[in-house]
């Protein structure tokens, strides 16, 4: 069940930044940041 929420988020992540950017939060972007680092981290 991790791994998939974790495939789920890799797949997502680019997705997201994207989304984060348009946002033009720094809170949203760090969040999706840390989120997508600890995903890559755990390859």
């Amino acid at each position: 069940m991790e791994q998939l929420i974790i495939n789920i988020i890799r797949l997502l992540a680019p997705y997201l930044r994207e989304m984060a950017k348009k946002t033009d939060s720094p809170i949203d972007d760090m969040i999706v940041n840390i989120i997508c680092s600890l995903v890559e981290q755990k390859k």
